[in-house]
């Protein structure tokens, strides 16, 4: 057993510190856990959950952790907007082999909702364009 501490400054300074960093660093972020079960992703914590944290004076921003089996994403806040919260991914460009041009972009992208969780994904074809010049 150890000896009593009979500086208490040190003490409760330690202590204090402490208890306010762990407070702090649940308060800067929540970090909500989406598990694909069954074919749907079912998220760990409920929407009124979420709307509480965001409407503090100083809100608190969600992020999103999307576990699909041995796969692990982490998806930042995009928006809230009508009471949807909208997570999105960076999105990923992918090219043509032939010609190596830009022919999609990617955006993994979430929203959680009054009316659920859902994945919002799109897969936005890319149009090439031509500039020319000419001479006036």
């Amino acid at each position: 057993m150890s000896e009593p501490t009979t500086n208490y400054r040190e003490f409760v300074d330690f202590h204090g510190l402490s208890h306010f960093w762990d407070k702090a660093k649940g308060y800067l972020h929540t970090q909500v856990t989406a598990r694909k079960r069954n074919g749907a992703y079912v998220p760990d914590r409920s929407y009124q959950e979420l709307v509480k944290f965001i409407e503090k004076d100083a809100p608190v921003y969600p992020l999103l952790r999307v576990v699909d089996g041995t796969s692990i994403e982490q998806f930042q806040l995009y928006s809230f907007i009508g009471g949807v919260f909208t997570f999105r991914g960076v999105p990923e460009f992918g090219t043509d082999e032939e010609f190596g041009q830009l022919n999609r972009i990617n955006t993994r992208e979430f929203t959680y909702g009054p009316g659920g969780f859902a994945e919002t994904t799109r897969d936005i074809p890319a149009q090439s364009v031509t500039l020319e010049t000419m001479e006036i």
